[in-house]
């Protein structure tokens, strides 16, 4: 299960599947989605952060208690995230050059944004009591030698004390150089 800490909570992937056009519109008015994706991250977590001190608050809750680090990437979250970095994408296409074809996805998605930030909010922000953060991609190196020249691909993940599974981590590639190896 990710976590909002694990890195950025959607992907360029889920961009592009609420809005088609997005790759198209990206390398035409030279905007990097990556980026837009981490700043809809930051923006995101400082909500979040408000959100739950505030509902800490209201509940008398002190001490440690359910902090950024305990939020799990739910499909609400993941959804208002798309929508908040397509709505951030929109705004810097339209105010780079005030092209109004952009003015109406930016005040579209700026809509869908506060609209899904506010069902988020009072459904509720998923957290777990033990949080299983997302492993670092792994260090591969050969073991032997001889077999198949190919190309290996390694990812892992967490198991915490509870059973629970961590996202999993980048892909690792390895391709195996020996004298010996069969092609």
């Amino acid at each position: 299960m990710a976590l909002v800490m694990d890195g950025t909570i959607s992907t360029v992937e889920d961009l592009r599947a609420l809005d088609s056009a997005i790759l198209d519109a990206s390398v035409g008015e030279h905007i990097d989605l990556t980026q837009k994706l981490r700043v809809a991250d930051e923006a995101i977590h400082l909500e979040l952060a408000v959100f739950l001190l505030r509902a800490g608050n209201q509940n008398g809750v002190s001490g440690p208690g359910v902090d950024l680090s305990n939020v799990v990437v739910t499909a609400p979250l993941r959804r208002w995230h798309s929508l908040r970095t397509l709505a951030e994408f929109y705004s810097d296409a339209y105010n780079s050059q005030f092209n109004d074809r952009y003015l109406g996805k930016w005040k579209h998605y700026s809509k869908l944004t506060r609209e899904t930030s506010d069902l988020l909010f009072d459904y509720g922000v998923g957290a777990v009591n033990y949080p299983v953060p997302r492993a670092p991609k792994p260090l591969v190196e050969a073991v032997g030698t001889g077999g198949s020249v190919t190309q290996y691909y390694v990812r892992i993940a967490w198991r915490g004390r509870q059973g629970d599974s961590g996202a999993q981590s980048e892909f690792a590639a390895w391709v195996p150089t020996c004298d010996i190896c069969i092609p």
